[in-house]
């Protein structure tokens, strides 16, 4: 499932991979090692079965979709970024 994942990582011009973990706006990392990248793709990953499991889950228990929608975005993003912090601690950040 690295295909949910690819997007967050980036190429700057000193050919560095650098991780976006809340898009163009947010501050972005450099990743040296692939067990960092690793990490945090697996992370990316369980965010994405996360929220749809849980919207899907709700939504067969009779919510609204517009609730279990909501209720999705918050715990996966919760989890999101709880787990994206843990993965990002004591990386260099990109000035790019």
């Amino acid at each position: 499932m690295k295909f949910l994942s690819k997007a967050w990582f980036k190429e700057d011009k000193a050919g560095n991979t650098v991780f976006q973990p809340y898009g163009l706006l947010g501050s972005k990392f450099i990743v040296d090692e692939q067990e960092v990248r690793s990490r945090i793709e697996k992370a990316v990953n369980i965010f994405f079965v996360l929220f749809f499991a849980i919207m899907v889950g709700l939504i067969l228990a009779g919510w609204e979709q517009i609730q279990a929608a909501s209720v999705s975005v918050l715990i996966s993003g919760l989890w999101y970024w709880y787990s994206i912090s843990k993965a990002v601690k004591g990386l260099s950040k990109s000035t790019e």
